[in-house]
């Protein structure tokens, strides 16, 4: 059966001018010899059919096809018993133009092609649910912020559907539509077990009754929830790391309205997988991958930021320079993999010692820094001193191991990153060549001043 003989001519137009509205570009749909069938938006890819068809038929499934230099063109199959019978076309896009959203839309639109009259109600139904979801990506937009995603989320399905509530978990995340509800206390309870279940399971999860369910029956007040569940996973690379969920009356019928939750869902875990890309790509930047701890590019920044904030308000800062003692015959005795290992275990004692407000790193090598904002001598000393001494008392696997630290406090001096780096430095080299496994404190009272060594027993 041919595509003139399957579709209704003035349907399918009509179905056709509202993607182009949607994705506010041309839609044209060529038969299988290449010609122009029906044309919304324009005729700017009259002629494009000749080359699209025998790529589409060569590689049956939504493509994005160069049809002139720099101009690229999205095509899906059109098919019937398996058998391409045309295509759909959107365009034309420059290169470097974000063309998801025309893929998703070619193929939704492809699967509406009716092979009957009795298939035109459903079809209108996926084709307004194909607008709305259209509408929620555009909502979405470029939001990289992961909470400003759930909210717009959640926003959406309050106007769109009836729902009981809902609520978004991704990760950290969780919001709720409605977070004043009297019965949230019991929801947010339930949806951590189901949590578990979806991501589990990487798929759908429809509990018809949860006053019923096995899963939650020992929660206390579970049954004030009257409520059937349809909880949908947000995938990152193919994976779920959260859900969508939303509650309706006992006895709703979701599946009249799985499509557009499913694409909703879909569109949602496509930003959330960009925004996790992001900030795990921000994380890196400014992140030691072995320790956890800042890099050393993010510590100089720290540093100069923190020698200018407390210039301007007239407070002492402190920085904390160590190194591990002996660390080169470590590798040399036990291998690299194991001295890898001893930095990521060193790296979280820091995390462990350091004060909230401390800014830990590694500074290179067998070195860490830390700054301690807002502090006197006596702290800044003690800090160190916490540091040295957890070193020294954990049971590291192979052998003991032991720290020399270098401790600087800025006292309302001119002191930049270079100077105190350096002085740091010097206290640090005074603790290994007075001993080792012991912290030298020095004051900088005013950069016209020698450094005055720290006697802690004053």
């Amino acid at each position: 059966m041919s595509l003139r003989q399957l579709a209704d001519a003035a349907w399918w137009q009509r179905c056709q001018d509202g993607c182009a509205a949607a994705l506010s570009t041309s839609v044209a749909t060529f038969d299988e010899s290449g010609v122009l069938v029906f044309s919304s938006a324009g005729r700017s890819l009259e002629r494009a059919g000749t080359i699209l068809l025998p790529y589409i038929r060569e590689h049956p499934t939504s493509q994005t096809i160069e049809i002139a230099p720099g101009t690229l063109c999205v095509a899906t199959p059109l098919t019937h018993n398996g058998n391409v019978i045309g295509c759909l076309a959107a365009g034309p896009y420059e290169e470097g133009h974000e063309l998801e959203s025309a893929h998703a839309a070619l193929r939704t639109l492809a699967a509406l092609l009716p092979e009957g009259s009795a298939w035109r109600v459903q079809a209108q139904e996926q084709l307004q649910a194909l607008r709305l979801v259209l509408d929620f990506a555009t909502q979405l937009g470029s939001k990289v912020d992961i909470q400003q995603l759930a909210a717009t989320t959640l926003t959406f399905i309050g106007r769109q559907f009836n729902f009981d509530d809902a609520a978004v978990w991704f990760e950290e995340t969780t919001l709720r539509l409605r977070p004043e509800d009297q019965y949230s206390t019991e929801r947010s309870l339930a949806e951590r077990r189901l949590l578990a279940q979806v991501i589990s399971a990487n798929n759908v999860v429809h509990i018809p009754d949860i006053r019923r369910d096995f899963m939650f029956k020992d929660i206390a007040r579970i049954d004030r929830l009257a409520n059937a569940i349809f909880a949908l996973p947000l995938r990152v690379a193919g994976k779920a790391h959260g859900m969508l969920v939303v509650y309706g009356a006992i006895g709703t019928p979701f599946e009249s309205g799985s499509s557009l939750l499913q694409g909703i869902a879909e569109r949602l875990g496509a930003s959330l997988d960009r925004a996790h890309s992001l900030r795990s790509a921000q994380v890196s930047a400014v992140t030691d991958p072995l320790t956890g701890l800042n890099n050393k590019r993010q510590f100089l920044a720290s540093l100069e930021r923190e020698l200018a904030q407390g210039k301007h308000g007239s407070r002492n800062s402190a920085l904390i320079l160590f190194d591990i003692d002996n660390f080169k015959s470590y590798n040399d005795t036990y291998g690299h993999p194991a001295g890898d290992a001893l930095l990521q275990q060193i790296g979280m004692l820091v995390r462990r010692c350091a004060g909230p407000l401390d800014i830990a790193s590694r500074y290179g090598g067998e070195e860490f820094a830390i700054i301690v904002p807002d502090t006197t001598a006596e702290d800044a000393h003690k800090a160190a001193e916490r540091i040295r001494q957890a070193i020294e008392q954990h049971p590291f696997e192979k052998r003991q191991c032991t720290i020399s630290v270098g401790c600087v406090l800025t006292m309302r001096s001119n002191s930049i990153p270079s100077v105190l780096l350096a002085e740091t430095d010097k206290a640090l080299y005074n603790s290994k060549r007075t001993g080792k496994n012991k912290v030298t404190t020095i004051i900088i009272v005013d950069s016209k001043i020698h450094p005055i060594p720290y006697n802690a027993s004053m």
